[in-house]
């Protein structure tokens, strides 16, 4: 059997059920790379606190909405040799977490909240993908796997896997809404829920593009 010292999940955005699967199966926690076509971004440290690379990369991240840790990220990569990447908007929103016991001097990410793009624009209120994903998880304990989707201006659509509690993720999402004074159509289904080889992975996403 494979035993490895240390075990990373790389690339794509680490969602909490993933990341309990995994960690479960090495009997051990696991670490995150967050990096994108744009370089690498952030690493864990031993202590397991997400750490911006800071010493290859100069982050400028403007805050987004109320939150005041919740922001944008705008990269200046100085150690490339041929394509510049100067000031560069992506398009990923991130956390900002506590500084870390390691000691180092490089800021924490607490959390890869999602795409931009990807929040739920809703009458009078924005939401951003961390905040669907956690009210749809923590309705049931039975869900390993969700789609959770923005098709109009006041549409969600929420699927679940076959023998989840549909009532509970109703009555979640509702209370999402509800706290932030909300009016939306919220649909909920089950299904057998098989992924999409041709793109990444995206479990919350905003499928309503008014302007383009």
């Amino acid at each position: 059997p494979v035993s490895p010292q240390r075990v990373f999940a790389g690339a794509e955005a680490l969602d909490d059920l993933d990341k309990q699967v995994i960690g479960a199966f090495f009997k051990q926690p696991l670490g995150q790379i967050y990096m994108a076509t744009e370089g690498l971004l952030a690493v864990s440290c031993a202590q397991g606190s997400l750490h911006l690379c800071e010493d290859t990369m100069h982050f400028e991240l403007p805050a987004f909405g109320d939150d005041p840790n919740l922001r944008e990220v705008i990269i200046s990569d100085f150690s490339r040799e041929v394509q510049i990447m100067a000031r560069y908007r992506m398009n990923d929103l991130i956390r900002l977490g506590p500084p870390c016991a390691c000691c180092l001097p490089h800021r924490t990410v607490a959390q890869v909240v999602g795409r931009a793009d990807d929040c739920f624009h809703l009458p009078g209120c924005m939401i951003t993908p961390d905040v669907m994903r956690n009210a749809v998880v923590d309705a049931d304990r039975k869900i390993t796997d969700y789609r959770i989707l923005q098709t109009d201006a006041a549409t969600i659509e929420i699927t679940i896997p076959f023998g989840c509690d549909i009532q509970a993720v109703l009555r979640a999402m509702q209370k999402v809404l509800e706290r932030r004074c909300v009016q939306a159509e919220v649909t909920v289904s089950q299904a057998h829920i098989l992924p999409d080889m041709s793109r990444k992975l995206r479990r919350v996403e905003n499928r309503h593009r008014p302007h383009s």
